[in-house]
């Protein structure tokens, strides 16, 4: 496998899983192949440092992103490093939407979630999904930093409450077969960002990054990484930054067609995948050729 690459970064819902929610075996092996070659292998993902965990153990990853990027985490789970979380104004305002009955309003600890409101049935599940305990409780009783907030909510109210949201605040949205969701992270805090510490933890430069994904909350890994690839059905804000798209979904195996065409220069993966814009590493010969 080609030296060009120190750390491939993979989003999980959409990317590393599809629908099925299942790694596709050809995505588990590359992945795995590039461990055993000696390229760190990191998992980042919007979900609980306890989910993200057991993906990162299907495919043989020693890191972890979590909670979009306010912790990063080896593959067991321990923290290499933690946001502060969010800021007490940030914290009043999501308790003041908790008087607004549209909206389920829950905020991620580092271990556990927090329920602000009424535990509805599709918070409960998206707790069982995302392997994460889930507790009534008021912003006063929560312990440890507040990392991540979650609305869940019919489209026309998150749109109420992302319109709302205090400007320093990064939110993305998305739906799953639990409804429509929108995640808060706190102040300068995203995937990107913490890709960039997990680099420097390791040592790697931003052109031997290469992140793959399909969301808006991947957006950001484009600043840090050197090659993103969208995969197919991505987000049109994604594919308006990422370097490379494959035309092949979660469910058929996109980050094993991607690695095989980028890391290994496989001929059949290299025609599933389209080049949109230059790589940091190409625009970085070109200014030294000018």
């Amino acid at each position: 496998m080609s030296g060009r690459f120190g750390l491939v970064v993979v989003d999980v819902d959409g990317t590393l899983i599809g629908d099925r929610e299942v790694v596709c075996s050809d995505t588990a092996a590359a992945l795995m192949q590039c461990s055993r070659d000696g390229v760190a292998v990191a998992v980042a993902t919007g979900r609980p440092i306890s989910s993200a965990v057991r993906y990162a153990e299907l495919v043989g990853a020693a890191y972890v992103i979590a909670l979009n990027g306010a912790a990063v985490c080896d593959a067991r789970g321990e923290p290499i490093w933690v946001h502060d979380g969010f800021d007490p104004t940030a914290l009043e305002f999501f308790e003041d939407l908790t008087a607004w009955h549209e909206v389920d309003v829950s905020l991620d600890g580092l271990r556990v979630r927090y329920a602000l409101t009424d535990v509805s049935p599709s918070m409960a599940l998206m707790a069982v999904r995302h392997a994460v305990s889930i507790i009534p409780a008021n912003v006063a009783a929560i312990t440890g930093p507040a990392l991540k907030a979650q609305f869940l909510g019919s489209a026309r109210a998150l749109t109420v409450v992302r319109n709302a949201l205090p400007p320093s605040l990064a939110a993305s949205s998305g739906s799953d077969q639990y409804g429509a969701f929108l995640e808060v992270a706190p102040s300068a805090t995203s995937k990107g960002a913490a890709v960039a510490r997990l680099a420097e933890h390791l040592g790697v430069e931003r052109e031997q990054i290469m992140a793959i994904g399909d969301g808006e909350n991947d957006i950001s890994m484009c600043e840090h990484a050197g090659v993103t690839v969208a995969v197919q059905d991505s987000h049109t804000s994604l594919l308006a930054r990422a370097t490379h798209q494959v035309d092949v979904c979660a469910d058929d195996g996109a980050v094993g067609v991607a690695l095989a065409a980028l890391l290994l220069g496989d001929e059949n993966a290299l025609t599933r995948v389209q080049t949109l814009r230059p790589t940091a590493e190409e625009r970085h010969t070109r200014k030294d050729t000018q």
